[in-house]
């Protein structure tokens, strides 16, 4: 998948993920740093999007097989 510098880095981390539907799912560590330092840049680059669905062309839609492995085994969720 293709996404912006601070998500990719998230993402690899485990931080967020996506479900079978491509809609970001934000970790719970992501989650309490934003509650606990009422940090706005958490809240824009990641709160703001929770549930919103990726929007990616059908050709280059990622495989089922990768999203579950990573919500399964790398989100941190």
């Amino acid at each position: 998948m293709c996404l912006a510098r601070t998500h990719d880095t998230a993402f690899d981390r485990g931080l967020i993920s996506f479900d079978e539907d491509l809609r970001l799912i934000i970790g719970h560590e992501i989650e309490k740093k934003a509650q606990d330092q009422g940090s706005e840049t958490l809240e824009l680059n990641f709160i703001n999007y929770r549930g919103k669905t990726l929007n990616v062309p059908a050709r280059f839609s990622p495989d089922l097989d990768f999203k579950n492995y990573h919500r399964y085994h790398i989100f941190q969720g």
